[in-house]
Protein backbone atom coordinates (compact mmCIF):
# COMPACT_ATOMS: atom_id res chain seq x y z
CA UNK A 1 0.00 0.00 0.00
CA UNK A 2 1.26 3.44 -0.78
CA UNK A 3 -0.22 6.89 -0.41
CA UNK A 4 2.46 9.44 -1.17
CA UNK A 5 2.50 13.18 -0.68
CA UNK A 6 0.50 13.44 -3.92
CA UNK A 7 -2.44 11.64 -2.35
CA UNK A 8 -2.25 13.35 1.03
CA UNK A 9 -1.73 16.83 -0.41
CA UNK A 10 -4.45 16.21 -2.98
CA UNK A 11 -6.89 15.34 -0.22
CA UNK A 12 -5.88 18.46 1.72
CA UNK A 13 -6.40 20.59 -1.38
CA UNK A 14 -9.80 19.01 -2.09
CA UNK A 15 -10.86 19.48 1.54
CA UNK A 16 -9.86 23.16 1.32
CA UNK A 17 -12.06 23.56 -1.77
CA UNK A 18 -14.86 21.64 -0.04
CA UNK A 19 -14.80 24.08 2.88
CA UNK A 20 -15.51 26.90 0.42
CA UNK A 21 -18.09 25.00 -1.64
CA UNK A 22 -21.21 26.49 -0.04
CA UNK A 23 -20.13 30.10 -0.52
CA UNK A 24 -19.29 29.42 -4.19
CA UNK A 25 -16.14 31.50 -4.08
CA UNK A 26 -13.11 30.14 -5.95
CA UNK A 27 -9.87 29.54 -4.08
CA UNK A 28 -6.57 30.45 -5.72
CA UNK A 29 -3.50 28.26 -5.91
CA UNK A 30 -1.67 30.80 -3.78
CA UNK A 31 -4.34 30.74 -1.04
CA UNK A 32 -4.32 26.94 -0.89
CA UNK A 33 -0.53 26.79 -0.77
CA UNK A 34 -0.36 29.40 1.97
CA UNK A 35 -3.10 27.96 4.18
CA UNK A 36 -2.03 24.32 3.79
CA UNK A 37 1.71 25.13 3.98
CA UNK A 38 2.43 23.45 0.65
CA UNK A 39 4.73 24.49 -2.22
CA UNK A 40 2.68 26.57 -4.67
CA UNK A 41 4.10 24.92 -7.80
CA UNK A 42 3.22 21.47 -6.39
CA UNK A 43 -0.31 22.63 -5.53
CA UNK A 44 -0.67 23.85 -9.13
CA UNK A 45 0.37 20.46 -10.54
CA UNK A 46 -2.11 18.60 -8.35
CA UNK A 47 -4.91 21.05 -9.15
CA UNK A 48 -4.39 20.50 -12.88
CA UNK A 49 -4.62 16.73 -12.44
CA UNK A 50 -7.84 17.11 -10.45
CA UNK A 51 -9.14 19.52 -13.08
CA UNK A 52 -8.41 17.09 -15.94
CA UNK A 53 -10.22 14.36 -13.99
CA UNK A 54 -13.31 16.56 -13.72
CA UNK A 55 -13.24 16.71 -9.92
CA UNK A 56 -12.69 20.46 -9.81
CA UNK A 57 -13.37 23.41 -12.10
CA UNK A 58 -11.39 26.56 -12.74
CA UNK A 59 -12.83 30.06 -12.79
CA UNK A 60 -11.12 32.83 -14.70
CA UNK A 61 -10.88 36.49 -13.91
CA UNK A 62 -9.80 38.76 -11.09
CA UNK A 63 -11.73 36.68 -8.56
CA UNK A 64 -10.86 33.40 -10.24
CA UNK A 65 -9.48 30.20 -8.83
CA UNK A 66 -10.71 26.66 -8.30
CA UNK A 67 -13.95 25.14 -7.02
CA UNK A 68 -15.24 21.60 -6.63
CA UNK A 69 -17.13 20.31 -9.66
CA UNK A 70 -19.67 18.54 -7.40
CA UNK A 71 -20.88 18.82 -3.83
CA UNK A 72 -18.34 17.57 -1.24
CA UNK A 73 -20.49 14.55 -0.32
CA UNK A 74 -20.26 13.37 -3.96
CA UNK A 75 -16.46 13.35 -4.16
CA UNK A 76 -14.69 10.50 -2.43
CA UNK A 77 -11.19 10.13 -1.08
CA UNK A 78 -10.81 7.24 -3.53
CA UNK A 79 -11.48 9.51 -6.51
CA UNK A 80 -8.89 12.01 -5.33
CA UNK A 81 -6.23 9.46 -4.40
CA UNK A 82 -6.71 7.32 -7.52
CA UNK A 83 -6.57 10.41 -9.74
CA UNK A 84 -3.25 11.45 -8.25
CA UNK A 85 -1.68 8.11 -7.31
CA UNK A 86 -3.14 5.74 -9.91
CA UNK A 87 -4.20 3.40 -7.11
CA UNK A 88 -3.05 2.78 -3.57
CA UNK A 89 -2.67 -0.93 -3.19
CA UNK A 90 -1.01 -3.14 -5.75
CA UNK A 91 -1.97 -6.80 -5.68
CA UNK A 92 1.17 -8.78 -6.51
CA UNK A 93 -0.80 -11.43 -8.40
CA UNK A 94 -2.08 -8.82 -10.82
CA UNK A 95 1.33 -7.17 -11.21
CA UNK A 96 2.84 -10.45 -12.43
CA UNK A 97 0.25 -11.06 -15.14
CA UNK A 98 2.08 -8.93 -17.73
CA UNK A 99 3.16 -10.80 -20.85
CA UNK A 100 5.20 -13.90 -20.11
CA UNK A 101 6.00 -12.86 -16.54
CA UNK A 102 3.54 -14.59 -14.26
CA UNK A 103 3.26 -15.26 -10.59
CA UNK A 104 4.38 -18.86 -10.16
CA UNK A 105 1.38 -19.44 -7.88
CA UNK A 106 -1.21 -17.82 -10.18
CA UNK A 107 -2.71 -21.10 -11.36
CA UNK A 108 -2.94 -22.63 -7.90
CA UNK A 109 -6.37 -22.56 -6.33
CA UNK A 110 -5.05 -22.68 -2.79
CA UNK A 111 -2.88 -19.57 -2.72
CA UNK A 112 -3.75 -18.04 0.64
CA UNK A 113 -1.70 -14.94 -0.01
CA UNK A 114 -3.68 -13.99 -3.10
CA UNK A 115 -6.89 -14.07 -1.06
CA UNK A 116 -5.27 -11.92 1.62
CA UNK A 117 -4.00 -9.32 -0.87
CA UNK A 118 -7.31 -9.14 -2.71
CA UNK A 119 -9.21 -8.72 0.56
CA UNK A 120 -6.89 -5.94 1.71
CA UNK A 121 -7.27 -4.28 -1.68
CA UNK A 122 -11.08 -4.43 -1.38
CA UNK A 123 -11.09 -3.05 2.19
CA UNK A 124 -8.79 -0.15 1.33
CA UNK A 125 -10.99 0.73 -1.64
CA UNK A 126 -14.16 0.45 0.48
CA UNK A 127 -12.75 2.81 3.12
CA UNK A 128 -11.58 5.35 0.56
CA UNK A 129 -14.94 5.19 -1.22
CA UNK A 130 -16.92 5.68 1.99
CA UNK A 131 -14.83 8.70 2.97
CA UNK A 132 -16.27 11.60 1.03
CA UNK A 133 -15.00 15.17 1.43
CA UNK A 134 -17.96 16.20 3.56
CA UNK A 135 -17.24 13.42 6.08
CA UNK A 136 -13.52 14.22 6.14
CA UNK A 137 -14.24 17.86 6.97
CA UNK A 138 -16.67 16.87 9.71
CA UNK A 139 -14.06 14.55 11.22
CA UNK A 140 -11.43 17.28 11.03
CA UNK A 141 -13.77 19.62 12.93
CA UNK A 142 -14.40 16.95 15.59
CA UNK A 143 -10.65 16.47 16.08
CA UNK A 144 -10.22 20.21 16.59
CA UNK A 145 -13.04 20.20 19.16
CA UNK A 146 -11.43 17.30 21.06
CA UNK A 147 -8.05 19.03 21.07
CA UNK A 148 -9.68 22.19 22.38
CA UNK A 149 -11.45 20.29 25.16
CA UNK A 150 -8.26 18.45 26.12
CA UNK A 151 -6.23 21.63 26.26
CA UNK A 152 -8.94 23.50 28.14
CA UNK A 153 -8.37 26.48 25.89
CA UNK A 154 -9.11 27.57 22.35
CA UNK A 155 -6.99 25.85 19.73
CA UNK A 156 -5.93 27.82 16.70
CA UNK A 157 -7.42 26.04 13.66
CA UNK A 158 -4.87 24.06 11.67
CA UNK A 159 -6.67 24.94 8.44
CA UNK A 160 -8.51 28.24 8.96
CA UNK A 161 -11.41 29.20 6.74
CA UNK A 162 -10.55 31.66 4.01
Amino acid sequence: MRITNKGEYGLRIAMRLARNYDNGEPTTTHEIAQIEHLPEDYVQKLLWKLLRAGLIESRRGAKGGFVLAKPPREITARQIVWTLEGGVFEVACIRFMEGEKRCMYLDLHDCGLRALWVNIYKKVNELLTEANLELLIQEEDRVKERLTAMAGRKVIPLTPHI
